[in-house]
């Protein structure tokens, strides 16, 4: 499937090359693009060590969670990836959504690492490669939260309060809630008395902890993974709502990446839970093994998606 949908970009790429250079549109919270060499140990860059030679693998990931959280989260992936491909991980973050899946579009980065939210919303211009499975199914949900010093025990009680979104694509963080506001017959824009957007699940969850808002709807993963790795975080915390079902996050390619690089960074994450050390990496992201996914996994969530946004 992922050559048929390059044949509509690939003669493009080749006469507007020049595009490339141009500079990504981005919001007022934009940033330089970070890049991370993840070819020496630890992800640090060391010149002294490194190969030229090697192949360069362009790997973004969207802001689920914050800088620090994920460079923590993923430089034990990526210095697998390195050295399993034999391939120069370049880390390339950006502070949004949007502009994550504009490099994918742009062919500016390879790999990325993406929401279901900006999934469903850039589909066209990325190829699926593969998707985690959590207690043995690729579906997450959302969480309504609030802490607990609050008595709001139901959605509707937000009305009126101060509220987080993690982004404007976001399908937990944003998607998600605003469905919620139109199944009260409610306007999305008028619901809170207040909305910030906080680029980071975990951003969400601490200003909930500290009460510097009334609620917000976050990631599940994020959250059972907050949950494992750093309880404290989520102590203050309590769940009053969580949404159905929907397809996980998965993990998507630029059009452009030629087949058989594709096919190469497939098999390593389809064969990951095989290898001890692909195990160990795994149980420390809280994931049980990677698995082909298809576009129709994401069905649902572009109902929601409809919901929201009528």
């Amino acid at each position: 499937m992922f050559e048929a949908k390059r044949i509509g970009i690939i003669l493009m790429g080749i006469m507007g090359m020049t595009v490339l250079l141009l500079p990504v549109a981005c919001n007022e919270r934009s940033a330089e693009v970070v890049e991370v060499d993840f070819s020496s140990p630890g992800g640090l860059p060391d010149d002294s060590g490194s190969d030229d030679t090697l192949a360069v693998l362009r790997v973004a990931i969207a802001p689920v969670i914050s800088p620090r959280e994920s460079f923590s989260y993923y430089h034990e992936l990526f210095d697998y990836m390195g050295s399993r491909l034999n391939m120069k991980i370049e880390f390339r973050q950006r502070p949004s959504y949007e502009e994550v899946n504009e490099m994918l579009e742009r062919n500016q980065i390879d790999l990325a690492f993406i929401c279901t939210g900006a999934y469903i919303e850039g589909s066209a211009g990325m190829d699926l490669l593969v998707g985690p499975l959590f207690k043995g199914n690729p579906f997450y949900q959302a969480y309504v939260i609030t802490s607990l010093q609050s008595e709001i025990t139901q959605f509707e009680e937000f009305q009126g309060k101060r509220f987080v979104y993690t982004d404007p694509m976001s399908f937990t963080g944003k998607l998600y809630p605003e469905k919620r506001i139109r199944d009260l017959g409610a306007d999305p824009n008028r619901f809170f008395a207040s909305v910030q957007y906080t680029h980071g699940h975990d951003v969400s969850i601490q200003m909930v902890s500290r009460n510097l808002v009334e609620g917000a709807s976050v990631s599940g993963l994020i959250y059972h993974y907050l949950q494992a790795t750093n309880p404290a975080m989520i102590q203050n915390v309590r769940i009053i709502e969580r949404s159905d079902r929907f397809g996980v996050p998965p993990i998507v390619t630029s059009l452009m990446l030629s087949p058989e690089t594709f096919r190469r960074i497939q098999d390593l994450f389809l064969e990951m839970h095989l290898d001890p050390v692909g195990r160990e990496i795994l149980d420390k992201l809280i994931i049980d093994r990677f698995s082909m996914v298809s576009d129709t996994l994401y069905n649902s969530a572009r109902e929601i998606r409809e919901i929201a946004w009528h």
